[in-house]
């Protein structure tokens, strides 16, 4: 049974007016960062209201715009979407635990535009998964596309800008080319935009258009898994400064940062320092020609041993100076 529900509205509206209140509260982090947090669990909570009626085989729907007779920005809640939301909610919980500890740590810039645009993000996913026809879904999924730049871009770094230009470029030509005629594609054979239960194309429609159709999606929805930092030193340096502080709280490096340093720090090592940038400074790295002392190793080969050597003399300072 469809019935007609407020509450998919009010998932996408609470994160963006945790956005206002971020923005209100960015003199005042600890304010800023519990209104990020609260519109988080607000989210959650307000999409689990929504799964008794799911689960009673219902979907739920709500209508944003209606600009034609048979078509409409709309939003519509059934087990797909709900399975969806719940995931991207609770998990934005997390990440907003996650962030504080992370951005508070390393002293990262531009923390409110950061947490505003991530809760943007969230209203935007909200209304993919809900998104009741396909023109709803591929006007959330370009919407993410935009709302998610200044994330890309968050280092402010040339490297980051002329990342987030492949990002926009990758992105919004996948959806132009591909995604975009396969939506108009569709809806010329089946004569509709809705999502329909068994789906919407007759029986009886031609097999090699359905293939072309399928794999128009398929490109324009794979744009999503593209790599826009192949090779980065500062993705590198990322995970480099994990482990420094993982060092530094005395626990160990893990895998995948191992991994990641050493592939990269092995071909451009001077790229890898350049990139540490302030970091240097806070964790009182050497300068590459300057080796550590015998059997601590250096700065530029073994990674392992000169994070522990920097990080140990820094350790002795921080208990001289307590």
């Amino acid at each position: 049974m469809e019935i007609n529900s407020f509450a998919p509205f009010l998932a996408m509206a609470v994160p963006l007016v945790g956005v206002a209140l971020i923005y209100a509260a960015r003199n005042n982090p600890n304010v800023r960062e519990g209104c990020s947090l609260g519109a988080a669990s607000l989210q959650f909570l307000i999409v689990l209201t929504m799964v008794p009626a799911v689960l009673a085989g219902n979907t739920l729907h709500f209508t944003l715009f209606p600009f034609l007779p048979q078509v409409s920005i709309s939003l519509r809640v059934d087990a797909l979407g709900i399975l969806l939301a719940l995931a991207a909610s609770f998990l934005w919980i997390l990440t907003v635990v996650y962030s504080i500890g992370y951005m508070r740590a390393l002293g990262e810039h531009h923390q409110t535009r950061f947490y505003a645009c991530f809760a943007i993000t969230l209203a935007t996913t909200m209304g993919i998964a809900f998104s009741a026809n396909l023109l709803t879904l591929y006007v959330f999924y370009e919407i993410l596309t935009f709302v998610t730049y200044p994330l890309v871009t968050h280092e402010g770094t040339r490297e980051a800008v002329a990342a987030g230009r492949k990002y926009l470029f990758y992105h919004l030509g996948a959806s132009i080319v591909f995604m975009l005629p396969a939506v108009f594609l569709t809806y010329i054979i089946s004569g509709t935009f809705d999502f329909q239960s068994g789906g919407v194309f007759a029986a009886g429609a031609g097999g090699a258009v359905l293939v072309i159709v399928y794999f128009m999606f398929l490109a324009g929805a794979a744009k999503a898994a593209i790599d826009h930092h192949p090779g980065d030193p500062r993705r590198a340096a990322a995970d480099f400064r994990h482990a420094a502080i993982n060092q530094y709280a005395g626990r160990p490096m893990d895998e995948p940062q191992r991994k990641a340093v050493a592939t990269v720090a092995a071909a451009e090592p001077q790229k890898v320092w350049e990139a540490f940038g302030a970091e240097r400074e806070r964790f009182a790295w050497r300068e590459p020609e300057q080796s550590a002392p015998a059997g601590q190793g250096s700065a530029t080969g073994d990674y392992d041993s000169a994070i522990a050597f920097v990080l140990g003399e820094r350790a002795q300072q921080d208990r001289k100076g307590g």
